[in-house]
């Protein structure tokens, strides 16, 4: 009797391990890190009306996500993330240089733009395999950005110091504005916890800053500027389903 009652609790301790082996994991977490290509707005060197163009350059981003499962399928996400993007300064120095002929640039003092998100939504898993090694992971994000405007300054004179042109922009942070993101992602299952991940996405959103200055003749200015911030991300990383 006692080997029986020995035998089936075995049997049933080891029917509860393997279920729990097989069981779902409900929440999963995930680094990436990439290059962060700028597009429209943001990597155009030309003014348009109060658009301001940010004169970026390829930058890094990097990403962070925490996700929860509704459903096998279905999950809600939390995610943060940064990017730096560094400044144009060649085109920059034309641009300057073409607006007052003669002069030259002899001193640039460029920092990178700086963004920062936080950002809540919805993901989706697509099995692209029998076995669910290779899903596709589509997400869905929308929450709050900051844009630090970078610092930008220069010094030039033309040939006999006659003319000059300086600036000393220090930067400046601007305040919280709305963005969103789309992304699809590969994830390629190591082991029942463990995944790679490759996740391009593309992200979008405008910070606005209004100043104002004191024209002779004329009275206060008010100047309304809008600064469209877009970005098709690539992003490596590894992920933890728990």
């Amino acid at each position: 009797m006692k080997r029986t009652i020995t035998l089936f609790t075995a049997f049933l301790l080891l029917t509860i391990a393997l279920h729990a082996q097989k069981k779902q994991p409900k929440f999963l977490a995930e680094i990436g890190v990439g290059p962060s290509f700028p597009i429209g707005r943001f990597a155009s060197t030309k003014y348009k009306d109060d658009e301001v163009p940010g004169f970026a350059k390829t930058g890094l981003a990097a990403h962070l996500s925490v996700g929860y499962y509704l459903r096998q399928n279905v999950g809600v996400l939390l995610s943060y993330g940064l990017s730096s993007h560094p400044q144009d300064k060649d085109a920059y120095r034309k641009d300057i240089e073409s607006q007052i002929p003669g002069v030259k640039l002899t001193h640039m003092d460029f920092t990178n733009w700086q963004t920062f998100k936080l950002m809540g939504g919805g993901f989706l898993v697509t099995p692209l395999t029998s076995e669910g090694e290779l899903v596709l992971l589509t997400k869905l994000t929308a929450g709050v950005s900051k844009i630090v405007i970078p610092k930008r300054d220069f010094y030039g004179s033309n040939q006999d110091g006659t003319s000059t042109v300086s600036s000393m922009d220090t930067g400046r942070s601007l305040p919280w504005s709305f963005c969103y993101q789309v992304s699809l992602g590969l994830e390629y299952k190591l082991n029942r916890n463990l995944y790679v991940l490759l996740d391009i996405s593309s992200f979008n959103t405008t910070g606005k800053m209004e100043w104002t200055y004191t024209a002779i003749p004329g009275g206060d200015i008010t100047i309304k500027n809008k600064y469209k911030q877009g970005t098709v991300n690539t992003l490596a990383g590894i992920g933890l389903h728990f």
